[in-house]
């Protein structure tokens, strides 16, 4: 009895989904050795050639597969041109770096006078532009590597993906609504302070003006934050941005 009860718990175990868990994948980066490296629609030469990539461009090796003359051949994903391919193993190198990544929703600031957009996560990816000390990126996906570096994935406003190493930036709350329309209003009010105009509702995002004491403003949108404070969207001289509601009055 005892037997048939261990029995029926291993079973149970075995086909329970905490046995079937699979952990989260991990990626190698690879290198293009070869002076120039076609990458194919499938593993064979004699499949078509999508695009071509230079001597040590950075690619993620995504699986494996043997053509019909058995030669081994690996997927790869190009971070460049954002495709798949297949390439001859033999015209690829081990980097001996691998990468996890797990998807994120969240927004950071940067914290460094200047920081280092690339097209892939690392500094062997090439540099495509720089960030200020205060700009913010929504952050889509996080990308750890065995070297114990961490990089943020985000969309650019080309719709094209880029990657910042995550320790030159601080995690900050949600970003403003992007259609404010819906508590949209024209209500004018007056301040009886001074009160900073920030670019979002809150006091994380960066100060682009100060409304003087006594000044009108146009209210064009309502928001409140992750704190519960109420804060106008507002339109002030020759500039549109944030304030916090206590500091108005409206105009009669």
């Amino acid at each position: 009895m005892k037997k048939i009860i261990i029995i029926l718990l291993i079973l149970a175990f075995v086909c329970s989904p905490i046995a079937t868990v699979k952990a989260e994948q991990t990626f190698s980066l690879l290198g293009i050795s070869a002076v120039t490296a076609n990458v194919r629609s499938n593993p064979g030469t004699e499949n078509k050639l999508i695009f071509q990539l230079n001597y040590r461009t950075i690619v993620l090796k995504l699986s494996t597969a043997k053509d019909k003359d058995g030669n081994l051949w690996y997927k790869i994903y190009d971070f460049k041109n954002d495709k798949t391919g297949y390439i001859a193993s033999w015209l690829l190198k081990n980097t001996g770096v691998t990468i996890q990544g797990t998807d994120s929703n969240f927004t950071a600031r940067v914290k460094t006078e200047l920081l280092n957009v690339r097209i892939g996560p690392g500094t062997e990816f090439n540099l495509i532009s720089t960030l200020k000390n205060g700009d913010k990126i929504s952050v889509i996906r996080t990308i750890k590597r065995s070297d114990e570096e961490e990089w943020y994935k985000f969309k650019g406003d080309n719709g094209k993906f880029y990657f910042v190493a995550g320790w030159f930036t601080e995690k900050i709350s949600s970003p403003p609504p992007q259609n404010p329309e819906s508590n949209k209003t024209t209500n004018i009010a007056s301040s009886t302070d001074y009160v900073n105009l920030r670019k979002g509702p809150s006091t994380d995002f960066e100060k682009v003006s100060l409304v003087e004491k006594g000044d009108s403003v146009k209210v064009v949108g309502l928001a409140k934050n992750k704190n519960g404070e109420l804060w106008l969207q507002v339109t002030y001289v020759n500039y549109t941005g944030w304030v916090i509601s206590n500091y108005f009055k409206a105009d009669t």
